[in-house]
């Protein structure tokens, strides 16, 4: 029987215990987002939502990361991409020493079984042909078409764990319950309006610097500010709009971080339509759009003019991109010198009987998009242009990137790294195109050709800048818009500073101290 002595020195032993764990625990780092990702527990809603969104860049791996700051791309399970026949092949080698949370090592299989996935839910990947396994360690990827750098393609694959969704029932209960992946924290646990996750010990380029991240949910951005105001969040993520971000500058307790996302908005003009294979009426049209009344009504302000298809970092030194003049008097004089005129005084021109009407198709998902349309549809019916606007759902865009698909113009948004299959004259043959202009010119194929053979960015970028003189000559389409993101956050955070809820960025958030 112990005595009273060992009983208190056995007492005063445990409570040494709680007292070191609650040290510990204080220490404990913790990072807290609010942001607008819809969170249900074990609902198959989070086959869309809980993907492609922030929240999987905590808890997956992509085989790369486009790194903005750097301009360029970083591998992350990727040891090394092998192009092989003109780069409409290639061979894709992982890293060895990656493991899921629950410590099944991540192969090829996995990568191909993820990249089937990601095309049912996205049409992202609809570059990719085939994919096929070599090897544990090593995957094949045929392309519809030939691309000099297959990151942009590679970063759009986040790698699921096949051995739990290759079984629905597993699926269902264990993943939406439990999501599982292989990135830098895991999952820990639902919450009332959102998640926790804790740092992964086991992540192969070592335990992350934070211990826990909670992301709060909230669709409403005037609580998310409030959470941010009061201590509640560190970071409030995109999107916030253009005038909460000005509220929010105004604070000398937060920073708000301005993102131009790497792609741009246009409105695709189909070349080989009976209207715009005339290159006077794509001109006129690029003349008579108001790109900032677009982006101040239809944007409220967050987003800044687009004149090309290339990023200002994709350019040579010193290249400035030639800005489209808004002229609708100059744009009029186009149509008038190709033969239109408005005959009957109904404000709409005509040539030789037909108005000049086209219909303009846009993505049905993206809120700002039908706003945007009716703007330009309204723009262009100053000069005598009518437009019917059109919705299509993202199934019906699939279809429609099918070369017979006939239309006038495809208001529709572009990665700017993606330019190969949108801008070259044989991604228009085969079974899917993203050539939404039917543009072709043997000057831009040719230099394409040119820029997959040099290695020194230099000449690469002397080369898009040949590319973009040319195709503003040609003006395929007009380019409205780059988006841009704001991120508010705490100044405490001083690593957060440039944060800018960009994959890459939330990745980073692992070094944090």
């Amino acid at each position: 029987m112990l005595n009273k002595a060992t009983i208190s020195y056995i007492a005063a032993l445990i409570l040494s215990f709680l007292i070191l764990q609650s040290c510990k625990n204080s220490n404990s780092k913790t990072l807290t987002i609010c942001g607008n990702v819809k969170i249900e527990k074990g609902s198959t809603e989070n086959n869309v939502n809980f993907f492609y969104t922030p929240l999987e860049d905590f808890f997956l791996s992509p085989l790369v990361h486009y790194d903005p700051s750097a301009n360029k791309y970083r591998q992350i399970i990727v040891k090394e991409a092998r192009p092989l026949e003109d780069g409409k092949v290639w061979d894709i080698e992982l890293k060895d020493n990656v493991l899921f949370h629950d410590g099944t090592p991540l192969t090829a299989d996995d990568v191909a079984f993820s990249i089937e996935k990601r095309k049912e839910m996205s049409a992202n990947l609809g570059a990719i042909r085939q994919a096929k396994v070599l090897n544990k360690k090593s995957i094949g990827l045929s392309l519809n078409n030939p691309v000099s750098d297959i990151s942009d393609i590679l970063s759009c694959i986040y790698v699921y764990p096949s051995h739990i969704f290759r079984q629905e029932e597993a699926w269902r209960k264990t993943f939406l319950e439990k999501p599982l992946g292989s990135g830098p924290f895991k999952f820990k646990r639902w919450l009332k309006n959102g998640v926790e996750f804790t740092a992964n010990e086991d992540y192969f380029e070592g335990r992350p610097r934070i211990d826990k991240i909670v992301y709060i949910s909230e669709a409403d951005e005037n609580k998310r500010l409030s959470y941010l105001l009061e201590g509640t969040a560190d970071i409030m993520s995109a999107p916030i709009s253009s005038r909460t971000a000005g509220f929010v500058k105004r604070d000398p307790k937060f920073h708000i971080n301005e993102f131009p996302f790497p792609y741009y908005s246009a409105l695709f003009l189909n070349n080989r339509s009976e209207i715009f294979s005339d290159s006077r009426a794509r001109k006129a049209v690029n003349m008579a759009v108001n790109r900032e009344s677009l982006i101040a009504k239809g944007l409220d302000g967050a987003g800044i003019p687009a004149y090309s298809p290339f990023m200002k970092n994709m350019l040579p030194e010193g290249y400035n991109i030639t800005p489209s003049s808004y002229g609708p008097k100059a744009a009029l004089t186009l149509l008038k010198d190709a033969g239109w005129r408005d005959k009957n005084k109904d404000g709409i021109l005509e040539k030789e009987g037909k108005r000049l009407r086209f219909r303009l198709y846009y993505l049905k998902g993206p809120e700002e998009f039908k706003l945007l349309a009716d703007i330009i549809s309204q723009q262009l019916y100053e000069i005598g242009i009518e437009v019917e606007t059109l919705s299509l759902s993202y199934d019906e865009v699939d279809n429609k990137e099918k070369p017979s698909f006939e239309y006038d113009a495809f208001l529709n948004s572009k990665g700017s790294f993606y330019f190969e299959s949108v801008w070259q004259t044989r991604s228009l043959y085969g079974d899917k195109t993203y050539n939404y202009s039917r543009y072709s010119n043997k000057e831009v194929d040719a230099l394409f050709e040119q820029a997959k053979n040099i290695k020194k960015p230099d000449e690469i970028k002397r080369i898009y800048g040949r590319i973009d003189r040319v195709i503003h000559e040609d003006t395929p389409a007009v380019f409205l818009y780059a988006p841009l993101s704001y991120t508010a956050v705490n100044k405490r955070l001083k690593e957060a500073e440039g944060f800018n809820s960009t994959p890459y960025d939330i990745y980073k958030i692992k070094d944090w101290e």
